[in-house]
């Protein structure tokens, strides 16, 4: 230990040199990632300058997004980096993927924005049907049957975990956009009844760059483009019926028939937005 590492460094300086905020390090505090010494004749809290590079790489990584519990984890790898490469690298490939999605989301947003005025925006939960030329997206898929809420969890699942293999990442797999789900046009004009729920077919695709390996009951293909009526739908899921609606009278009565697989494009996380605030946008194909 230096003699610099000694040096008793108020709360204050410290967030000053580190450019924490006191209730940022109240947080690291809590969560034991940065927590201040403590003089054992008066009870002052304090930090030291051995403290002053680890909060530093703790601003750093928040900045760039990573959770308390990811931070945690990128400290201890740091300890001894070269026998952690393997994941400090998956959890940056793992951030970047996140950030890609959240680029896509505000894509999309900035869109919305463009095109209402903000009182608008403040009462919308569907924007208005468009038509639009979709283009051709590499993806990797998994197809499934069933009841969707059963079904459609399992195969975000199972894709997830074939893009984040070990493999895969060593082959620079990314997520380059929204988690897509793809079904039968058909069934928008049937009831799960009449359509036969243990039957009804549903494809999750994510689009992706790089190398990518995958096991058999999985497809690795161009997701075609073309023209698709659009719609973005916020608000829980299972409301979603109402904007399906709007876009199938926006169809009917301009002439044109569904022509292919719907999309139902994920442009936000539920893990991370309430379900007031979820994102969806529609795309069904038509001639």
């Amino acid at each position: 230990m230096s003699p610099d590492d000694d040096l008793q460094i108020s709360i204050g300086k410290f967030s000053q040199i580190t450019s924490l905020s006191p209730r940022a390090l109240r947080l690291y505090d809590e969560k034991g990632l940065l927590s201040p010494k403590r003089d054992l004749f008066n009870n002052y809290r304090f930090y030291t300058s051995g403290q002053i590079e680890v909060g530093l790489k703790i601003r750093t990584l928040s900045w760039m997004g990573f959770s308390c519990a990811e931070i945690d984890e990128l400290l201890n790898c740091l300890d001894d980096p070269a026998e952690h490469e393997g994941r400090i690298e998956q959890l940056f490939k793992q951030r970047l993927a996140q950030t890609q999605i959240e680029i896509q989301k505000l894509k999309k947003v900035e869109e919305i924005l463009q095109g209402k005025r903000a009182i608008e925006v403040l009462y919308m939960t569907t924007t208005e049907p468009v038509i639009k030329d979709i283009p051709e997206v590499r993806v990797i898929s998994k197809r499934g049957a069933g009841a969707p809420q059963e079904v459609i969890p399992g195969l975000i699942g199972a894709v997830m975990q074939q893009i984040f293999g070990p493999a895969n990442q060593r082959g620079n797999v990314n997520i380059c956009g929204p988690i897509t789900l793809l079904f039968n046009g058909e069934t928008l004009t049937k009831t799960p009844e009449e359509w036969g729920i243990a039957h009804l077919e549903w494809e999750i695709a994510v689009p992706i760059v790089g190398r990518i390996s995958v096991e058999p009951d999985f497809d690795v293909k161009a997701l075609p483009g073309g023209r698709m009526v659009t719609i973005v739908y916020t608000g829980p899921y299972p409301e979603i019926g109402g904007a399906y609606t709007k876009a199938i009278d926006y169809i009917g009565s301009h002439g044109l028939t569904v022509n292919g697989l719907c999309r139902e494009m994920y442009l936000n996380n539920p893990q991370e937005v309430p379900e007031s605030k979820l994102m969806t946008e529609i795309q069904i194909p038509v001639a």
